[in-house]
């Protein structure tokens, strides 16, 4: 199907290819797209191998999450930035109340499902190097190993600590290559 696809789309060039399998099959992508490919693996694989060895239903998994994610990116500061003075002074909230958030509020929003439903996508993300990822998921690891909720409902399962082990060799595989640009602009239309 891919091979017929490509017959169709001559100048098809991809420069980088996300897969949930990379390093491997590397040259089979490279045999189909060109040398040119860089094949990396994507990061909600990289995730989310780590994330279902966690209790999805201790209470600390939400803020194990967030800091999960700070392990692997940061968000573009002028990006932040700009949401979090939205925040504050009310203008991203709920047409009936003007009213802004607190630190505190926007801390509680970061830690639930629903900061990644109704702001991460105004976030552009900054990926961090191998060597970081390592060494926060190193510390991450130390961190949160021991965490319980109240009920004593542990986070970790047996299975987390050599799922974050292996996932941190694979780390180099989804650092984003410096060649590539991957945002692009888009200006608000004349009459916004």
């Amino acid at each position: 199907m891919i091979t017929q696809c490509r017959r169709r789309r001559t100048k098809f060039k991809p420069r980088i290819l996300y897969s949930d399998t990379a390093p491997h099959n590397t040259t089979f992508w490279k045999r189909l797209f060109g040398p040119q490919l860089l094949v990396r693996l994507g990061l909600f694989h990289l995730l989310h191998r780590i994330t279902d060895t966690l209790d999805s239903k201790c209470g600390a998994y939400w803020s194990a999450l967030v800091s999960l994610k700070a392990c692997f990116y940061a968000y573009v500061d002028e990006d932040w930035k700009a949401l979090y003075d939205c925040l504050k002074n009310g203008t991203m909230n709920n047409i009936e109340s003007d009213k802004g958030m607190t630190d505190e509020e926007i801390t509680v929003v970061q830690e639930s499902k629903r900061w990644k439903q109704r702001y991460e996508v105004y976030l552009r993300k900054l990926m961090r190097s191998a060597t970081d990822m390592r060494n926060l998921l190193r510390s991450w690891t130390q961190t949160h190993r021991d965490k319980s909720d109240v009920e004593g409902r542990p986070l970790f399962s047996r299975d987390t600590e050599k799922a974050v082990k292996e996932q941190m060799k694979k780390v180099e595989h989804a650092a984003e290559p410096s060649e590539i640009d991957f945002y692009t602009e888009i200006p608000p239309p004349k009459k916004s």
